[in-house]
């Protein structure tokens, strides 16, 4: 019982660390791409503050020097947020999971962005269950596009 009650808490952690980088993330792109009307900017450009290491997580921005003066246009999905466990999380495997969000522009005549969030990892999703509430950063599945 003392297991299971330290893995809930330890999940309900990581659930909040994760999923509330990622919506702070999303929360400061929206403003970003609201003001551009059709660029989406980089990490430093909307004004997101991430230590990219702690012990539980290494994150980064995928796009990495893809931008043009720290912006690029909205399109087809492009990944802008990963985080990749420094250590195995049970079954989620730090060699092969992690948690990303994409962005794409924003369905037909919606100039906003749209965002997928997915989980990879450990056998049968096992980096999913650990933060359950990640997929709820994906609005629309717009930007889940390779």
């Amino acid at each position: 019982m003392i297991v299971i009650l330290f893995f809930k808490k330890r999940r309900t952690k990581l659930e909040l660390f994760c999923s509330n980088k990622a919506g702070e993330y999303v929360k400061l792109q929206d403003a970003y791409v609201s003001e551009s009307s059709k660029y989406f900017g980089s990490w430093s450009m909307i004004g997101y503050q991430m230590n990219t290491t702690n012990n539980v997580f290494t994150y980064s921005d995928p796009k990495g020097n893809g931008y043009t003066n720290n912006t690029a246009e909205l399109g087809t999905a492009v990944a802008v947020w990963k985080a990749v466990p420094n250590a195995n999380l049970n079954n989620c495997l730090s060699a092969s999971g992690y948690w990303q969000l994409k962005i794409a522009k924003g369905g037909t005549g919606n100039n906003g962005a749209a965002y997928t969030a997915n989980v990879t990892g450990g056998p049968g999703g096992d980096c999913d269950v650990l933060v359950p509430g990640f997929g709820k950063l994906d609005a629309t599945g717009v930007a889940s596009a390779p």
